[in-house]
């Protein structure tokens, strides 16, 4: 393997190595349309670096060794042969299309079948399995349209010469998509004209300055995938891709930010190396200091969130190693305290840890004009901020976020920042957070600790089609938002891979009161279930359920239990109840396909263990900082953050259904952390 991609191959292992059962193995990737003049001169230098799968049509396929059959009409053929790979790289495009005069293309339908609907069929496909990344070739004919802008500048609108274009910008589009709503990183390379190639051979198109910008050597398209295939960054992205030329036609700064630099130069002469630049600097969590992290903070007490996460930073436990977190590989170098309350804890142990504590967030986030930090802990849990008409703690993590970002802003920089919890009690704020981060490039995730919790027996939902077995019932304690959102954030992993994936919510319903024992009696959901769910948290440890027996008196304080359905869109009935008083942990059941329950609990930390659920947690945030990826579907902590706030509006209209048309929130599980049953944690 060359100098040249070495950064890229460390950033690349770095992305999986906490995914992946061997860190070492290299990535299997898919390659579509191998066959084609354009692979053929890629796949073997790819091939040093990477596990190849090449693909192409049948009647193409037969004529290579290895090369495995696919069609990419049809659909079944393109998952079966997705299975297991960790990366694609979509090639294949109709080599049937022609033009025959200014006035009128000839519309072929095998262009457009091939390039819009097979190109879908992959993209598809690959979500479902829970594809990290997505290479599209695509095409600058996007950019080079009548009366398109020229040079071609990063921001220039797109001007499709040809209907061939149009079906690349499609396949742009749909990439946009599957990255924002299933939480694919895509990255799109429009190449410009391959040369030489085919009919594209001619020297004589090395002497018009304007042909010659738009050139790309086969060793720069090599080099373009590589870096697109090992790009550390998330989201979406479009890179044009040309070789380098005088003049410059091209704007080549998406590019370089995926670390292609141009490797031949294109002059009237012919083709010619260009000198090696040296890759940049690593960054800091590569080599050298510490991986720097600020925590942007509400209050900080014993208990605390912010002390069971940020403690564990400065002061690890002996015992969080049992729960996934040795030792800290980053370092916590600046900090921000919204409210310093009476029984602060935050101010001694920063300064004896030699924290600096901000006034403000600019001042934690910026030194000398530029980011002091790699990484954003984002700790909006507690504090006195009242709450509102529905009940819902105004918690200021959007707020705090809007700091945060408009300090990324004021430096062009940006850095991935992990929301404690959901995201916000305002939804529609929520999906602002979601919407900026997208925009500026940066990774936003969040959660719960529980769901990193072993349980206590596996726990899957039935295949079958009757009504019982669509059902889930969940019992949990604590107060209904902040531990309601907890109970979301349990069940949600353990449902949203069913086939299918996860199709949102349609419908949420409240109880409280007597009136949760009246829709238990009227069997709104099964009591069998709720029964079952309590047997299990308590078997997860020894005090989790109420000695009295009295389950109706037990929960009477406060306004007795509280309950509330999810309604999926699929059909899945979830039934969480807040029994309160009576247990203290979360249980989940259902009835599997010959009727026999199914029921599990997690299995907490206690305070024995200052929560050591949340030293696992600790683990999956760094791992997220570190790999620049989140360890979860990005959909899910937008569901859930929606169906917390949904719950609270529910309980406002107790019995009454609240429709929820913004919670058909679709996406498929991938790449989810567990305990294993020999009790190691990792990808499951």
């Amino acid at each position: 393997m060359s100098t040249r991609y070495g950064l890229h191959s460390e950033c690349l292992r770095s992305t999986l190595a906490s995914v992946n059962s061997e860190p070492t193995r290299r990535p299997k990737v898919l390659v579509t349309g191998a066959a084609g003049n354009f692979a053929r001169r890629i796949v073997d230098g790819l091939s040093n670096d990477f596990d190849l799968v090449l693909t192409d049509v049948p009647e193409v396929a037969a004529a290579h060794t290895g090369m495995i059959p696919v069609d990419l009409l049809d659909y079944d053929a393109v998952q079966r042969v997705i299975a297991g790979i960790d990366m694609v790289v979509h090639l294949a495009i109709s080599s049937y299309y022609r033009f025959k005069n200014p006035q009128g293309q000839t519309y072929n339908d095998e262009l457009m079948r091939v390039n819009l609907i097979g190109t879908q069929h992959v993209f598809e496909a690959a979500s479902r399995v829970g594809i990290r990344r997505f290479v599209y070739a695509s095409s600058m004919t996007i950019d080079i349209g009548t009366l398109a802008p020229w040079p071609v500048d990063r921001d220039n609108p797109p001007r499709p010469s040809n209907l061939y274009g149009c079906t690349k910008l499609f396949g742009e589009q749909l990439g946009e998509m599957y990255a924002r709503q299933n939480g694919m990183s895509v990255v799109c390379l429009r190449f410009g004209q391959p040369f030489p190639l085919g009919r594209n051979s001619d020297p004589a198109q090395l002497a018009l300055p304007r042909v010659r910008g738009l050139l790309v050597a086969f060793a720069d398209i090599e080099q373009a995938v590589r870096c697109a295939l090992t790009w550390p960054g998330i989201g979406y992205k479009v890179a044009r891709i040309v070789s380098a030329s005088t003049p410059a036609n091209v704007d080549l700064t998406a590019a370089a930010e995926i670390g292609y630099q141009p490797c031949r130069r294109f002059t009237q002469a012919g083709e010619e190396p260009v000198a090696a630049k040296q890759p940049p600097a690593a960054p800091c969590n590569s080599v050298g200091e510490a991986f720097r992290v600020a925590a942007i903070i509400t209050t900080y007490f014993p208990l605390s969130h912010a002390d069971v996460i940020v403690s564990r930073w400065l002061e690890p436990r002996a015992g969080d190693a049992d729960w996934g977190w040795p030792q800290p590989q980053s370092r916590i170098v600046s900090a921000y305290i919204d409210q310093i309350g009476e029984d602060d804890m935050g101010c001694e142990i920063l300064e004896r840890n030699e924290v600096p504590i901000y006034d403000t967030i600019e001042q934690a986030l910026i030194a000398d004009g530029e980011l002091r930090v790699d990484a954003v802990l984002l700790i909006g849990e507690h504090g006195e901020y009242g709450k509102n008409e529905l009940g819902q703690l105004l918690y200021p993590r959007k707020e705090l976020f809007d700091q945060i970002v408009a300090a990324y802003r004021r430096v062009g920089q940006c850095a991935p920042v992990f929301c404690d919890k959901f995201l916000s009690w305002n939804f529609e704020w929520a999906v602002d957070m979601v919407r900026t981060a997208f925009e500026m490039n940066f990774l936003l995730f969040g959660g719960s600790s529980v769901p990193l919790c072993q349980l206590s027996t596996p726990f899957r939902l039935a295949q079958g089609v009757k009504s019982s077995q669509k059902e889930a019932v969940v019992v949990f304690h604590g107060p209904d938002e902040p531990y309601g959102y907890h109970s979301l954030e349990f069940v949600q992993p353990l449902i949203d891979s069913r086939p299918g994936g996860e199709s949102g919510v349609h419908m949420v319903t409240a109880w409280r009161g007597d009136d949760v024992w009246r829709e238990l009696e009227a069997g709104t959901w099964s009591e069998e279930l709720m029964a079952a769910a309590i047997a299990a948290a308590d078997a997860a440890g020894p005090t989790e359920v109420n000695s009295s027996g009295n389950i109706r008196a037990d929960c009477a304080a406060d306004g007795g239990p509280m309950a509330f359905q999810m309604s999926y869109s699929d059909d899945i009935t979830v039934t969480h109840i807040n029994l309160d008083g009576h247990i203290k942990n979360w249980g989940i059941a259902t009835f599997l396909e010959d009727d026999t329950i199914n029921a599990t609990a997690p299995i907490m930390g206690g305070d024995d263990s200052h929560h050591g659920h949340f030293a696992t947690l600790c683990r999956v945030i760094e791992e997220s900082f570190q790999s620049g990826r989140q360890q979860y579907p990005p959909s899910r902590l937008l569901l859930t953050t929606g169906q917390t706030a949904a719950v609270m509006q529910a309980l406002a209209q107790p019995g009454q259904p609240l429709f929820t048309p913004e919670l058909l929130i679709r996406y498929n599980a991938f790449d989810l952390l567990g305990w294993h049953d020999d009790g190691s944690f990792g990808a499951i």
